[in-house]
């Protein structure tokens, strides 16, 4: 038996923090031993279900010009290390709320890019306050296994529009978890609608929503994704990808009656 290593330990304002070292991959442990993030360094992926923030730039209608993307809920940047590694992204913002989480990706994890700016704030304040535009907002926002209520409420994803340029695409990573039924149902209620085509994906305990005001047929987004199978060490990452499992998620025929407000 293989037993991982401890580097830190240790608390923030928001939780308790632990990396640990095990077969080479780093790994970020946060709350009640849930795994934040996991990194191996000199590899392009990271064999984990992380790996797929890589299929956002997919769905833009020009993948190669994705050049401005912001990742919200940044953590130790595994999601920074991904994009860089396959695509050409010219500027990264990468907002995270916990100071001491920033600290330990600079110290554990290599977070160090020459394209990344990190802005340790509130998603939701930046999301408010910021002027700039993106092609690509990355929505990753958990406390330890819970979705920070403030960043899954229709005023942030309003604001998160706004950041949006016309061919821009959001991603949102959510848990497919039974405590999170409840909210996931709130959440189909109200994001669907306030763009004009929105895809899920289901990859074990996550599910990842792809959303966009310029729609693009589902047909092209899957060839994409079998094209980038093909490739070499990218075969076994999406050798379960199944274009069934990729949805049309349909807007509510009626607005919640309710919406939910930061």
């Amino acid at each position: 038996m293989i037993f991982s290593k401890i580097l830190y330990e240790g608390t923030s304002e928001y939780t308790t923090l632990q990396v640990r070292e095990k077969r080479g991959a780093i790994s970020l442990i946060s709350g009640n031993k849930h795994v934040q993030s996991s990194y191996r360094p000199g590899r392009r992926l990271l064999g984990t279900v992380w790996d797929y923030f890589l299929l956002a730039p997919l769905f833009a209608p020009k993948p190669d010009e994705v050049e401005d993307v912001c990742i919200l809920g940044l953590g130790v940047g595994v999601a920074v290390k991904l994009l860089n590694r396959v695509y050409q992204i010219e500027r990264i913002v990468g907002v995270e709320v916990d100071k001491v989480v920033v600290s330990l990706g600079r110290r554990f994890f290599n977070l160090d890019d020459s394209n990344l700016e990190v802005c340790v704030q509130d998603a939701a304040e930046y999301v408010r306050k910021t002027p700039r535009k993106f092609d690509l907002i990355l929505i990753d926002t958990f406390k330890d296994d819970e979705i920070d209520p403030r960043c899954s409420c229709l005023e942030f994803y309003l604001n998160v529009i706004k950041l949006l340029k016309p061919e821009g695409i959001v991603l949102v990573n959510r848990a497919n978890t039974k405590k999170q039924e409840k909210t996931n149902k709130e959440f189909l209620l109200e994001f669907p609608r306030l763009f004009a085509q929105c895809y899920a994906l289901r990859v074990k305990n996550n599910i990842f929503y792809f959303a966009q005001q310029k729609p693009l047929k589902k047909q092209k987004i899957v060839e994409r994704i079998k094209s980038l199978a093909a490739q070499g060490e990218f075969t076994k990452f999406l050798k379960d990808f199944n274009e069934k499992n990729l949805r049309a998620v349909p807007s509510p025929a009626h607005h919640h009656p309710n919406p939910k407000i930061c």
